[in-house]
Order: C-alpha cells, then structure tokens, then sequence
C-alpha cells in the first residue's frame, strides 16, 4: 500500500492488505498505522484486484471525501468506511455485490448513493446515521435489510411511513421497506438508475430528457435555468458528465 499527493489531497492507493494486526476481531486489534496518520488520509483507490474491502479496514478515517473502487471489488465488510464523515463521492465497483452491517455508518456528509446492477445485499446499518442521504439508487433485486440499512438517514426522514408505539420494528420495517421502493421505481428515479448504470455520453442526457419530459424537471424554471443550460455551462468544470447530471437532480430535487 502506498501513500502520495493526487490533486492536492493524501491519497492511500489500497491493496487489499488488513490494516489491523494481533486480532481477528477488528475492535480488538491494533491498527498498523497510527490515528493521526489515518485522520490524514482524504482520498482512497482501491487498486485493480482487490475483491474485498476487509472489516474497518477505513473505520473513523474522519477526513476522507472520496472513494474509487476498482471494478474487482465484489464486497464491502462491515464498518469498512464507517464514520468517514467528510465522504461525499464514492465510485462504485460496476461489480460490487454485497455492502455490510454498518459499513459506511455515520457518513454524516453523504447526500447520495448510486449502487451498481450488481449489488445484491445492502445489510443492516449498512447507511445507519448518514443524516444528509436522500437519493439512494439500487438494483430491483437488490435485499435491502428493511430500514435498518438507511435508519437516521434524511430518507426515512422524508418517508410518510411513521412509527408507532405499538407497531413491531419488523412490521414498521416493512413499510419503510415498500415506501422505498414504490419511491424507487417512481418517473423521477429512472433518470437516476439509467445514470448509475452506465456511463452515457452528453447527448445521450439530453436525449432521455427530450424522450421521457421527466417531471421533475419542470422544477427547473423555479432556479432561473433549464437542464440542458445547466449542462452546457457546467461541460468544462471538474465533473464528469454523469456527475454533472446527477448534481443537477440533486438541486433540482431539493428534498
């Protein structure tokens, strides 16, 4: 594993290694590089065959903003990234299939996830107190561990599923769980699933907004500019072009 400067931020190039030594059990280890050097670290790549993110391997890494996996990546264990709470970005491997419990629990700076076709199981706090999630894009047969994944999330916030005193945490689980979905599969989310699934050029954009007319996009007139302006400004600045798209859905949603 080495550690340099990209782009002016202290990027950690990992190779698969566990960063914890003298236990099995994470929590009773020792970390191989001390807290400081670890609060340091701002950016992660997962190098080309790792297959597996091992247990906390990232944990209470405070000032990470971004990850990049690797396409090998298959899994994430838990507590993996958690408590990163300056994550904002995180490219995911277009493999990925199984994120765990808690893995980026307390990723407080986290606005939204775009988990690739792949992805089979999000497990149980998997997004737990990631308070400013609110757009959360996933496969339709992916197993989402009811709403304990996404519980303190700005998404079950907005959910009009409310929890009673009497109501079992299954049965209210259950009800997050359908919301989710039926809010999942609405007109405004398949812009975002087509984004997240592939990587289309500009045109393509645009093209699926002139097709569909998204609804959502009506909203646009409210900000003084439309979809294809924002595009068009927006084509030379440091994101690429899906990011550009996405960014402008975040506004434009606003939840």
């Amino acid at each position: 594993m080495r550690i340099e400067l990209v782009d002016g931020l202290k990027t950690v190039f990992y190779d698969g290694r566990k960063l914890w030594r003298n236990s099995n059990e994470w929590s009773n280890g020792e970390s191989l590089y001390p807290i400081k050097e670890r609060e340091s670290w701002q950016q992660v790549i997962v190098l080309h065959g790792v297959k597996v993110i091992p247990q906390a391997t990232f944990d209470d890494c405070v000032n990470i903003t971004k990850i990049v996996l690797a396409s090998t990546v298959i899994r994430i264990e838990e507590s993996a990234f958690e408590t990163c709470c300056r994550l904002v970005d995180i490219a995911w491997s277009e493999n990925l299939e199984y994120i765990g419990e808690a893995a980026f629990s307390g990723c407080i700076s986290l606005e939204a996830v775009f988990l690739p076709s792949t992805c089979s199981e999000v497990d149980a706090d998997a997004f737990h107190n990631c308070s400013k999630l609110r757009l959360f894009v996933f496969p339709s047969g992916c197993a989402i561990s009811n709403f304990r994944a996404l519980r303190g999330t700005k998404l079950e916030e907005l959910s009009p599923v409310m929890r009673n005193d009497n109501d079992e945490e299954e049965e209210y689980g259950n009800r997050f769980h359908n919301w989710l979905r039926g809010r999942h599969d609405g007109e405004e989310y398949l812009l975002h699933r087509v984004c997240a699934s592939y990587n289309p050029r500009l045109q393509e954009i645009l093209q699926i907004l002139q097709e569909y007319g998204f609804s959502i996009f009506k909203q646009a007139d409210e900000l003084g500019i439309t979809p294809s302006q924002y595009l068009n400004v927006n084509t030379t600045k440091e994101f690429d072009e899906v990011n550009i798209m996405r960014s402008c859905i975040l506004k434009l949603m606003d939840c």
